[in-house]
């Protein structure tokens, strides 16, 4: 999205708006910006001043328990009203923004765009042991290969690596087939142990 159509906001903002201490708001937004992506402004230090409204209360509406959001209201100290400098229509203009891009979200989720980082790192790193599996006996290979040299020369080595090359992308495709046939094909949702 074009950054005037984001509404950012700050940890302090939004722990104000919450009703939870700006530490919980800080930690849940690290937390969204490793696991999901959570778009966000940093400072120079590379500090996170402020992120994505709609971002974060979709991510947090989807990965975080209820019950932990519950229990951290109730342990925030009351928050002494917030005194806004912005007006009545910037607050209505942020408010229509913030449900364009949820609602975007929600599109993007039900027609499969967006993914779980866990579990998409999770998935890499098993389709990644498995072909490096089967490139791993690639050198068993080594003696037919050398047979192929001695009898045919360069050309035969050629048409012996052309089937090598068959045979091993088609049991790379086999194993990753059999990986996905395995797969759930909706992710549960996240149930976050801390706020």
């Amino acid at each position: 999205m074009p950054p005037e159509e984001t509404v950012m906001a700050t940890p302090a903002d939004v722990a104000a708006r919450d009703g939870v201490t700006k530490q919980a708001v800080t930690k849940l937004v690290r937390r969204l910006v490793d696991e999901h992506d959570l778009p966000v402004e940093r400072d120079a230090r590379d500090r996170i001043m402020r992120f994505s409204l709609a971002h974060y209360d979709h991510y947090r509406g989807e990965f975080v328990s209820s019950e932990k959001i519950a229990a951290a209201r109730k342990d925030a100290p009351s928050a002494p009203p917030v005194n806004s400098s912005t007006s009545r229509d910037e607050a209505l203009r942020q408010e229509a923004w913030l449900k364009v891009g949820r609602e975007k979200l929600r599109r993007q989720e039900h027609v499969g765009q967006l993914v779980r980082a866990d579990r998409m790192r999770e998935a890499l790193t098993v389709c990644g042991r498995e072909i490096q599996s089967s490139i791993a006996r690639l050198q068993n290979k080594a003696d037919d290969m050398a047979l192929a040299v001695s009898r045919e020369g360069s050309h035969g080595l050629r048409v012996l690596l052309r089937q090598i090359a068959f045979d091993l992308n088609t049991e790379i495709a086999e194993r990753l087939a059999g990986i996905v046939a395995q797969a759930t094909e909706h992710d549960e949702s996240l149930e976050d142990e801390e706020l």
